[in-house]
């Protein structure tokens, strides 16, 4: 790492609170304190205004958190070029994972970057797809995870698996399937505006040429706890099927069927256009395609 202090204050400034950043950098409080005071009596000015909720940014502290992004992003670009072919590589990096993913694909290609490389600290923020864009846009996160496509100019997608959502109800439930008319009048247990799963869902019953609007019975923000409301007979629900593979063989959830409609989706990879990534952002990437 190039200064401790610099990152310790790149930490702060993206947790946005002393408190998160104590704890993903392992350091106290009154540690974290000492750095970022050094480095405003530095730089002569303060770069956080302090407050009972947290910390946010001054001006200073904006143009300083560019300038650090990028004297990272220098330092492990270097440490890549130095440590091409060997088998050992350390760091941390920061990606942003929609929920699904997080839940259903990521823990095995962590598990398979973790045994090759011991050092390496991933840290996973969890959001739905408009929230990780705009974190990437923004560099708080160094690529992200997301369950649609994605049509940015400043971003380069990456597609790394095809998934497949499928419609489920409580075991209870009266029909096996449905059609169009009758999946217009069911309650539905859906996800928040936002989310892949629902602008997919939308997307693929608007090519059917639905245009009544869906019976939203409530929304939710993860796969979870829709599946745990259809469970109780509360409506029936559209979930990644990679979600609900242990359910529906217990059979203690059903899949429905609407003739006609099969709904697919890209899981992708984001990241900022330019030249190829390197370093723990390259072997994300190598890691992630070859689960393909």
């Amino acid at each position: 790492m190039p200064d401790f202090r610099l990152h310790v204050f790149r930490r702060v400034a993206e947790a946005g609170s002393l408190t998160k950043a104590s704890r993903i950098l392992h350091l106290s409080q009154p540690a974290i304190t000492k750095h970022i005071k050094i480095l405003e009596n530095e730089f002569q000015q303060p770069l956080f205004f302090r407050s009972s909720s947290g910390v946010s940014m001054t001006e200073a502290g904006w143009t300083l958190l560019k300038y650090v992004r990028q004297i990272e992003d220098l330092y492990e670009q270097a440490k890549h070029q130095i440590l091409a072919g060997k088998e050992t590589l350390t760091g941390h990096i920061c990606i942003g994972c929609s929920t699904s993913i997080t839940q259903y694909f990521l823990p095995a290609v962590l598990t398979t970057l973790k045994k090759k490389y011991a050092g390496m600290q991933v840290e996973v923020l969890i959001n739905n797809t408009d929230s990780i864009i705009e974190a990437l846009l923004t560099h708080r996160i160094a690529l992200g995870l997301i369950e649609s496509s994605c049509q940015h100019r400043g971003l380069r997608i990456e597609k790394f698996y095809e998934d497949e959502i499928i419609i489920i109800a409580s075991p209870q439930y009266q029909k096996r399937s449905l059609s169009l008319e009758e999946l217009t009048k069911t309650s539905l247990i859906f996800r928040e505006v936002g989310s892949g799963t629902r602008k997919c869902v939308e997307a693929a019953l608007r090519r059917k040429g639905l245009t009544e609007p869906l019976n939203i019975f409530q929304e939710l923000p993860s796969t979870e706890a829709i599946k745990r409301m259809v469970a109780h007979g509360m409506g029936i629900g559209f979930v990644s099927k990679l979600s609900v593979e242990v359910e529906i063989q217990t059979g203690t959830l059903i899949e429905l069927k609407v003739c006609g409609l099969k709904i697919s989706r890209p899981f992708s990879v984001i990241l900022p256009a330019g030249p190829d990534p390197v370093g723990l952002r390259r072997l994300i990437l190598e890691t992630l395609l070859s689960h393909i």
